[in-house]
């Protein structure tokens, strides 16, 4: 058999033998950059090349996935889209947080704590707003954020519920009640102080530690504040 084919039949014919080749081997066949012959070693590589991309598109998959349910779906499923979507929920929650934790009142935090205890020294409370929110007569008037004159509800609290408020820092308090369409009163722990018809009025008022306070209005116009006067 010849050396350069893989095996042959051999006949023999009228005395004669003949032999025919029936294969060559791969170390003699030339190839070209369209037909290539690969190892065992070279197949058993490409194998775990198929496993590993397989491997990491379901990662990419998985993270994709994660991303769309927290409802930021990324531009597409690879690695650049999903981190500028990481980054996107990074910054949007961050953001949120912050803005959860401005809004919060944390009395058991050290911060909030040296805040009352040096603004109480120093005599410096609340200025609260409230308006009829509701409209009905003689309606509570709600606590809000007035941005033309401030709020800033330090040194006070205000119960959404009961529609009053506790003074926490005790001293003389600017108070103001209107009502142009209606009446409108003030009550200090629930004794009537003031009341007023189709008007306003400003005056001073000593409100001690514990104290509650709260507004009344019979029409949608009712508007009231108090303004700690510094000490």
């Amino acid at each position: 058999m010849k050396k350069n084919v893989i095996k042959s039949l051999e006949q023999e014919h009228k005395g004669k033998k003949y032999e025919f080749p029936l294969g060559a081997k791969a170390e003699n066949i030339e190839t070209d950059d369209e037909r290539q012959f690969v190892s065992k070693e070279e197949k058993m590589k490409i194998s775990e090349i198929d496993t590993m991309k397989q491997s990491f598109q379901a990662g990419v998959d998985t993270l994709y996935n994660k991303c769309k349910g927290l409802g930021f779906t990324p531009a597409g499923k690879n690695p650049g889209h999903i981190s500028d979507t990481i980054d996107k929920i990074y910054a949007d929650r961050y953001a949120k947080g912050v803005s959860d934790a401005d809004s919060r009142v944390n009395t058991d935090s050290e911060s909030y704590k040296k805040g009352f205890t040096d603004g109480k020294a120093s005599g410096v409370g609340a200025k609260m707003c409230y308006k009829n929110e509701i409209g009905d007569s003689n309606a509570y008037l709600n606590s809000f954020t007035n941005p033309d004159t401030g709020h800033y509800s330090y040194g006070a609290t205000f119960d959404e519920s009961s529609r009053r408020t506790t003074i926490e820092i005790p001293g003389r308090y600017s108070i103001m009640i209107s009502d142009i369409e209606g009446y409108a009163a003030f009550y200090r722990n629930e004794e009537q102080i003031k009341v007023i018809g189709h008007s306003f009025i400003y005056f001073e008022c000593t409100l001690e530690e514990g104290d509650t306070v709260f507004f009344t209005g019979s029409s949608e116009k009712a508007e009231a504040y108090i303004d700690k006067i510094p000490d």
